[in-house]
């Protein structure tokens, strides 16, 4: 899924002195480039459509004529503002090693927040045990009802810090900050739709969760009714 936005570190960008010292030409098509390559997939390589950009279809994207594009083109090459691939294709170092950053942040997260809900189930489960054998040498419990406390589903809370945390330090969040904004959703929003926020922000796969969780309220569903869907699909599964 292609982003609306990302973030451009302004710093980085007027700090590149191969780039200072082209013409204020070939610096606007440079930054219509990383326009073009921010849409493309994959991300930082100057495609159209999945194709690798000729100068014709850049000359076309940014409505110059083709002898003008490929000068401003050589001129960016000459200064080294960006690599080309062994197939030929344009490409904005930056843009994808931060891509390539992203993706493997994702895919931690992803991977941490399974783990964790794992054994948050198991350590439920033994702990559902226990306590249903305490009682039950102490008086009668039909088998359903042990049952029902051996099978039960992790604590909102567990849930909340389990998950939320693991997503929301794949984004680029620290720890820290991560579990005191899971706290403060839980004081304004309460547990069971901060569980909703945190599972629609990974759905969606929102890159800036904590300015999305400040319009949780207007921009989301009900919790609710999140929550019931979610478990009518746990219930099919």
């Amino acid at each position: 899924m292609n982003e609306p936005w990302s973030k451009f570190f302004w710093s980085d960008y007027d700090a590149d002195e191969g780039l200072r010292v082209c013409s204020l030409a070939a610096q606007g098509l440079w930054m219509r480039m990383l326009c073009l390559m921010a849409r493309a997939t994959p991300k930082g390589e100057l495609r159209i459509g999945g194709e690798p950009c000729s100068v014709v279809d850049l000359s076309k994207a940014v409505g110059e004529r083709d002898e003008t594009v490929a000068a401003l083109l050589d001129e960016l090459k000459r200064r080294g503002v960006f690599s080309v691939t062994r197939t030929g294709v344009i490409f904005s170092r930056r843009m994808r090693k931060d891509a390539l950053i992203s993706r493997k942040r994702a895919e931690s997260g992803r991977k941490g927040g399974l783990a964790s809900l794992g054994k948050q189930k198991d350590n439920q489960f033994c702990s559902s045990k226990i306590q249903a054998n305490s009682e039950a040498k102490s008086k009668p419990q039909k088998p359903e009802a042990r049952a029902s406390k051996e099978d039960g589903e992790p604590s909102k809370v567990q849930s909340i810090f389990g998950v939320g945390v693991s997503y929301l330090v794949s984004t680029g969040m620290k720890e820290g900050n991560a579990r005191s904004l899971l706290g403060k959703w839980r004081k304004q929003y309460g547990d069971g739709e901060t569980l909703a926020l945190i599972h629609h922000c990974q759905a969606n796969s929102i890159s800036e969760p904590s300015s999305f969780g400040m319009s949780w309220k207007t921009n989301a569903a009900p919790a609710n009714d999140y929550l019931a869907s979610l478990a009518k699909r746990r219930a099919k599964a």
